[in-house]
């Protein structure tokens, strides 16, 4: 058996898809995964199908580019993919999608690590009595740090993106439009005029969608709730803010009330929380118990019962890399389990479990359909 990991994108997603392929062969060394390969842009995919044994084609470029590349890998007859979060930006995308039968994995690296899979355990257990609410957070700092150095500086940039209609993000449009031309007819219905040099892909509608904060980090929160109840959204409603943005299209700081059919969950979700790390954070909130799992302590589970307070701690090498209990690899154990869970239902032939393609695009209908709240707010309108 050889694997040949082909990953599109050369960024940090993709470089941490490499390093977790290489720790995966050495786990497994019986499927001999070959280095990875970088592919350049443009790439034909069905070429590379020919020239490699087994590819597997690993998709870490801009979001926006995500749909077309999983259409393209079908077509070329890649035997499974790897692919970041989120497949897709838009319902057009969306719908597209729903034919894939490749076996896609997602990379929502969270769901796969010891502390969501025992809260899961917990839930389905009934330690936890009756499931009140599921509430959380995903914090990060990057906006906050850019637009500190931003502010510093002199905005050379001009920006005229008017994205005001929310219809336009989500509109459904017939099957089988290419992302340019969904872009060139919404480009028909507003202005969009930016006259820079884009420091980032994100600043780029095209190539990110028209979110940044939502579509980026909150569909990690939505797929570990939605696991942990075992239910896809049945309504979003949103509250979102583009404080500190670089771009008008580019939302930092969201609330997500979420609800299921007989739950609700909350969530914050941030990248300009000033003082923050990578801070993901679940509280279960039962009848009984609660529990909270937090991504910067992974290997522990804080459980309060009443007013007391105690700890479940991991002592398996069950997930991911393997590792000891407090000697893992971070956010790496999560591509670690998703990739062997993949490999092993496609070359193994094995019933294994994972992020697939179909459950996040039931999740992501539902975020592309999310009603949001009125009152934005912005660096100058912030009330």
């Amino acid at each position: 058996m050889i694997i040949t990991p082909l990953i599109l994108g050369r960024g940090q997603a993709g470089h941490a898809l490499a390093k977790s392929l290489c720790c995966l062969n050495v786990i497994k060394p019986e499927l001999q995964i070959q280095p990875a390969i970088f592919l350049a842009r443009d790439t034909s995919l069905a070429l590379e199908k020919q020239k490699n044994i087994n590819p597997v084609l690993c998709i870490s470029n801009p979001h926006g580019l995500h749909a077309n590349a999983i259409q393209e890998a079908e077509k070329a007859g890649f035997s499974a993919i790897l692919c970041e979060k989120p497949a897709c930006v838009n319902l057009s995308q969306l719908i597209e999608l729903r034919s894939i039968k490749t076996p896609t994995a997602i990379m929502l690296v969270y769901r796969q690590t010891w502390g969501i899979q025992t809260l899961k355990s917990l839930i389905n257990d009934g330690f936890l009595g009756e499931i009140i609410t599921i509430e959380g957070r995903y914090w990060q700092a990057s906006q906050a740090i850019r637009s500190l150095k931003n502010s510093e500086k002199k905005n050379n940039s001009t920006h005229n993106i008017n994205i005001s209609d929310e219809a336009k993000r989500t509109q459904l449009k017939p099957p089988g439009r290419k992302l340019q031309e969904v872009v060139d007819e919404d480009n028909d219905v507003s202005t969009i005029n930016v006259k820079s040099s884009s420091k980032s892909w994100k600043e780029d509608p095209l190539l990110s969608g028209y979110y940044d904060c939502f579509l980026d980090i909150g569909t990690h929160w939505i797929d570990v709730v939605s696991h942990l109840i075992g239910q896809t959204p049945t309504k979003i409603n949103g509250w979102r803010s583009y404080a500190n943005s670089e771009s008008p299209h580019r939302d930092t700081h969201i609330h997500l009330n979420v609800e299921y059919s007989n739950i609700f969950a909350f969530g914050s979700i941030s990248k300009t929380y000033h003082g923050a790390s990578n801070h993901f954070e679940i509280n279960v909130i039962g009848t009984k118990k609660s529990a909270t799992w937090i991504f910067l302590k992974p290997d522990e589970i804080l459980i309060g019962e009443g007013n007391e307070k105690k700890y479940i701690t991991r002592s398996s090498t069950e997930f991911g890399s393997q590792q000891p209990p407090f000697h893992g690899l971070g956010w790496l154990e999560g591509y670690i389990e998703i990739a062997s869970q993949l490999f092993g239902e496609v070359f193994e032939n094995k019933k294994t479990t994972y992020p697939n393609l179909n459950s996040h695009l039931d999740n992501l209908e539902q975020m592309l359909s999310t009603h949001w709240y009125s009152g934005v707010c912005t660096n100058k309108n912030w009330k």
